[in-house]
């Protein structure tokens, strides 16, 4: 449980460390309040290599010890990358990968375009989900994020998910 029923909860925490103006490193963390149990890791690096180009990794371990409020227990441990790429002025390509360790397969695919200028933002993402687990949806989701400059966003996703069945 997080907390919130009782009235205390876990303790959470983030240290950010920028060894040079290219790289940033970040450890994001939940501990359990009664016995400091790793529930939640997550370390991320990026770099800058180039004006125009970022690129990601990361782990996460999500792993909540114990049945849940609703019986269900909870662990995956996940690897990630992505970069993306500024190929021209207003003009940004991006793409994905997340990995179930665990599982041995792909968990996410994305690939997505933006366009910004001084006005608005567009973009369009595009991701492919599997799943390990029979009660969660796989298949393709559709993004689209308009985000006018002076007034805010406007998300909209468009999916086209289906659920596992066992067997299949």
């Amino acid at each position: 449980s997080s907390g919130l029923r009782d009235k205390v909860s876990d303790y959470v925490g983030r240290v950010t460390f920028h060894p040079g103006p290219y790289l940033n490193l970040d450890w994001r963390f939940r501990l359990d309040k009664d016995n400091f149990y790793s529930r939640r890791q997550f370390v991320q690096a990026s770099a800058t290599p180039l004006d125009w180009l970022n690129l990601n990794v990361n782990y996460s371990l999500l792993d909540d010890k114990g049945p849940d409020d609703d019986g269900n227990t909870f662990n995956q441990q996940q690897l990630g990358a992505g970069g993306s790429a500024k190929i021209s002025d207003y003009w940004t390509l991006s793409t994905g990968l997340t990995y179930d360790i665990e599982a041995m397969r792909p968990f996410t695919y994305s690939a997505g375009a933006q366009y910004q200028d001084e006005c608005f933002t567009f973009g369009v993402t595009v991701q492919r989900r599997f799943t390990t687990a029979e009660d969660q949806k796989e298949g393709y989701s559709f993004f689209l994020t308009l985000n006018l400059k002076n007034l805010g966003e406007v998300p909209l996703k468009l999916s086209g998910e289906q659920s596992r069945t066992p067997g299949a």
